[in-house]
């Protein structure tokens, strides 16, 4: 044999044996939520009015005026609504069309992602749906009471809850923001009916 026959051999023999050998595990690609920017799956991301935010998190406080955040925790005996804003405001309740409308006085405009409705339907509590939008100024008409300008949430009860308004209490917590809860009593049908 030749002297290059047994370096061409001497190589397939190192290659052959290098690729036979199992290759060293890759490290996981990072996913979504790895970088911070996005929250694993069962992790919520949102406003809690009773944890701190974490460090990392940039401060943003809600425009004049406006309402920042809707939220929405199920109890043991109902559920509660927590409404956020920088400063502090009012709200008046009524009982409309099987529904809880709030009028929030001191509040002309909705943050950002608060025009889509709150599909509270899935949690146990009496609440099905929770919907938010900007109203204009209306004069009193026939049958029809005036209507101040503001923001108007309209919160949906399940089928068999009780449809009641709910108990306000309103607070500034611990990161300065304004916040109003509502809480609704009631079980849901399906923890009343097991």
């Amino acid at each position: 044999m030749g002297r290059v026959t047994r370096i061409a051999l001497a190589l397939a023999l190192v290659a052959g044996t290098a690729a036979a050998q199992p290759a060293a595990p890759r490290a996981t690609p990072p996913g979504p939520g790895d970088d911070g920017t996005h929250h694993r799956e069962g992790e919520y991301g949102g406003v809690s009015p009773d944890g701190r935010p974490s460090p990392d998190a940039k401060r943003v406080v809600p425009p004049a005026a406006t309402l920042g955040w809707i939220g929405y925790r199920p109890g043991d005996a109902g559920a509660e609504l927590f409404l956020m804003a920088a400063q502090p405001f009012s709200v008046e309740q009524r009982l409309e069309d099987g529904q809880v409308v709030l009028t929030l006085v001191g509040v002309r405009k909705l943050g950002r992602n608060l025009r889509r409705p709150l599909d509270t339907r899935f949690f146990d509590g009496p609440l099905a749906r929770v919907a938010a939008k900007v109203v204009k100024a209306r004069r009193a008409r026939r049958g029809q009471p005036a209507v101040a300008g503001g923001v108007e949430i309209r919160v949906g009860f399940k089928p068999g809850a009780p449809i009641a308004v709910g108990t306000v209490r309103a607070a500034t917590e611990k990161d300065g923001l304004f916040y109003l809860y509502l809480g609704f009593a009631g079980a849901s049908p399906a923890a009343a009916n097991p």
